[in-house]
């Protein structure tokens, strides 16, 4: 596996799991926000819970296929996600904000988490290895030497 794809995959996994920590330390604050808006106020803990999980379920997805299956889709879908993300983060920035100093760090450093794992997507050794047109042609996800 090539250095770039071991750095995208360190930090994209950071990125997921300190969003996640972060869901739960501001789980309050989340909840209320959800109840005094009219349009969300009657979705409940859990629609929240099940958002939270859903969008980590999907980022690990979309990892492995990255990681494991040299996914091209898997690249790009990750790539548009990211550039939505920060299409959203002014808004995204105000809302954290309001949460405290610390989800707006949090927000911050889970943004440049991202954005510096996707960059690793664009190294010339990961998009050889995504170049790639089979699993067949891939080493064993192990790290021990194709036969």
């Amino acid at each position: 596996m090539p250095v770039s794809i071991k750095r995208f995959s360190q930090l994209y996994l950071a990125s997921i799991v300190i969003s996640a920590i972060n869901s739960l330390i501001t789980f309050g604050h989340q909840r209320d926000l959800l109840a005094r808006n009219p349009q969300t106020a009657g979705l409940g803990d859990g629609f929240l819970v099940a958002s939270v999980v859903f969008g980590a379920v999907v980022a690990v997805l979309l990892w492995y296929f990255v990681v494991y299956r040299a996914s091209t889709v898997a690249k790009w879908i990750i790539v548009l996600l990211t550039v939505l993300g920060l299409f959203w983060a002014p808004s995204s920035l105000r809302v954290a904000e309001r949460v405290g100093p610390f989800a707006l760090a949090v927000f911050v450093v889970v943004l440049v988490l991202q954005v510096v794992s996707v960059a690793f997507l664009f190294a010339p050794d990961a998009r050889a290895w995504l170049g790639r047109r089979h699993a067949d042609d891939l080493p064993p996800a192990d790290g021990t030497p194709a036969a």
